[in-house]
C-alpha cells in the first residue's frame, strides 16, 4: 500500500523547535513590554524626567530596542549555559558566543544613549551627587545656611 504524502501536523503555538540560540529570533511583545517596564523602573532615578515624573516619550524607542536586545541576550546566555561556549566538534567558539558579544555591545551602546552608565552621565554633564546637594541647598529655608551651601558648591553668593 503506498504511503500518503500528508503534511505533518503544525507545530503548537509558541513552539521553540526551530530556535537555535535565539540571537536573531523574534521576541514576543509581552516579553519586550515586561523587560521595558524593568528598564523604566531602573530609569526612575534618571535625572532627565518629564514634569509628571516619567521618562520622556522620546526615550521610549531606545528603551524598547534595549528591551529586545536584553531578551535576546538572555536567550543566548541560557543557550550557552546549557551547551557551553566552545563547540566540542571544532574547538572554536559557538556562533552564539559571538552573538552574545555583539548583543552585549549593542546593549551597552543603548544604555549609554539612555544615560545608564557613569561615563554617559558624565558626558551629559549630570553629576547626580551635586544635583542632590544643589536641590538640598536651594530648599534650605535658612538664607544664611542656603548661601553657605551654594558657596560650597561653587555657585557664589545668593541674593536671598
Amino acid at each position: 500500500m503506498p504511503r500518503s504524502k500528508s503534511k505533518p501536523p503544525p507545530a503548537p503555538k509558541g513552539h521553540r523547535r526551530s530556535v537555535k540560540h535565539g540571537a536573531k529570533a523574534q521576541v514576543l511583545p509581552a516579553r519586550i513590554e515586561a523587560t521595558a517596564r524593568a528598564i523604566d523602573k531602573v530609569l526612575e532615578e534618571a535625572p532627565v524626567r518629564n514634569p509628571d515624573g516619567r521618562v520622556p516619550i522620546h526615550d521610549r524607542g531606545v528603551i524598547e530596542m534595549l528591551a529586545v536586545v536584553r531578551c535576546r541576550l538572555e536567550d543566548v546566555g541560557r543557550w550557552l549555559d546549557e551547551r557551553g561556549v566552545m563547540n566540542p566538534k571544532t574547538g572554536k567558539p559557538q556562533s552564539a558566543a559571538l552573538w552574545e558579544r555583539r548583543l552585549q555591545s549593542q546593549a551597552l551602546r543603548l544604555e549609554k544613549e539612555l544615560g545608564m552608565t557613569p561615563q554617559a552621565r558624565a558626558k551629559l554633564g549630570v553629576n547626580l551627587a551635586r544635583t542632590a546637594d544643589l536641590a538640598q541647598a536651594m530648599s534650605n529655608p535658612d538664607p544664611v545656611k542656603r548661601a553657605q551651601q551654594l558657596r560650597e558648591l561653587g555657585l557664589g553668593d545668593s541674593d536671598e
